[in-house]
């Protein structure tokens, strides 16, 4: 069952991704951490869910946490995710 959830999404995956795009602007770690691993299950296991209309907006949201100065570490991952992340899926 939770396997399929994100395929019932239809219009909240613009809420989705828009709530994602605004955390890279926070200042706690923890936040940011938190919310990239969203960002990592979206782009890893929903990806094929997601309507194709919001495949850039995604990969732009990706990016912000790829340019985010308060955790360093998940800048790094993003930057490799975003290179190789769905080159082997």
């Amino acid at each position: 069952m939770w396997l399929h959830a994100g395929e019932q999404l239809t219009t909240a995956w613009v809420s989705v991704l828009e709530l994602l795009s605004v955390v890279p602007q926070a200042e706690e770690a923890d936040t940011v951490q938190l919310a990239f691993q969203s960002v990592q299950l979206l782009c890893s296991d929903y990806m094929s869910s997601l309507p194709v209309q919001h495949l850039r907006r995604c990969v732009e949201v990706a990016a912000l946490y790829g340019s985010q100065q308060v955790c360093i570490l998940r800048t790094a991952s993003c930057i490799w995710f975003l290179l190789l992340g769905n080159v082997f899926a």
